[in-house]
C-alpha cells in the first residue's frame, strides 16, 4: 500500500513539475502557450487539489485499517493464549488425577 501511495504522490508531484515548466515557458512570452496555460490551470488546479485530497484520505484510511487489523490480531492472539492456558491447565489436572488414581490403586 505504501508503494502505491508513493507512486501516486510521485506522479502527482511530476504533474506539478510539468505544470510549472509550462508556466515558465508561458512567462517567456509565448502568447499562444500562455493562453493554453490559463485553460489548463482552470482544469488542472481543481483536479490537482482533488487528487491530493484523495491520496491523503487513502493514506489515512490505510492507516486506520492497519490499526484495526492489529487490534484484531492482538485480540485473536490473546484468545489463543487463554485457550492454550486453559487446555494446558486442564491437561495438567487430568494427569494429576490419573497419577493420584494410579497411586491409590497401587497402595
Amino acid at each position: 500500500m505504501k508503494e502505491k501511495m508513493k507512486i501516486l504522490q510521485d506522479n502527482l508531484a511530476g504533474m506539478r513539475v510539468r505544470f510549472e515548466e509550462l508556466r515558465v515557458k508561458g512567462n517567456l512570452g509565448k502568447m499562444e502557450l500562455r493562453d493554453k496555460l490559463e485553460e489548463l490551470r482552470d482544469a488542472f488546479d481543481p483536479a490537482y487539489t482533488k487528487a491530493k485530497k484523495a491520496i491523503a484520505e487513502l493514506s489515512d484510511s490505510g492507516r486506520e485499517e492497519s490499526h484495526t487489523l492489529a487490534k484484531s490480531l492482538r485480540a485473536g492472539w490473546d484468545e489463543l493464549r487463554r485457550t492454550h492456558k486453559e487446555l494446558s491447565e486442564s491437561a495438567d489436572r487430568q494427569r494429576t488425577e490419573e497419577h493420584d488414581a494410579k497411586r491409590k490403586g497401587d497402595g
